[in-house]
């Protein structure tokens, strides 16, 4: 199992890629790399994501609010 796990990753980011070019699914995702760990400790760089992923998804909300008044 381990040994597929990353095969199994990359297909699932495929597919929410498809899914989203096709329309029926919205992603909300960074607009640049975030260069962190997933174990960082320094409070500094964590908060310093945290916000760039809150500015991020508050400059899709317009998109997001459109994209679900359609019904899609």
């Amino acid at each position: 199992m381990l040994n597929s796990r990353n095969e199994e990753y990359n297909a699932s980011v495929e597919r929410v890629f498809e899914l989203e070019k096709g329309g029926s699914v919205f992603v909300i995702k960074p607009d640049a790399p975030l260069n962190i760990g997933r174990l960082e400790k320094n409070p500094e760089k964590v908060q310093e994501v945290y916000d760039r992923g809150r500015a991020d998804g508050e400059k899709c909300a317009e998109s997001l609010i459109k994209w679900l008044a359609e019904g899609k």
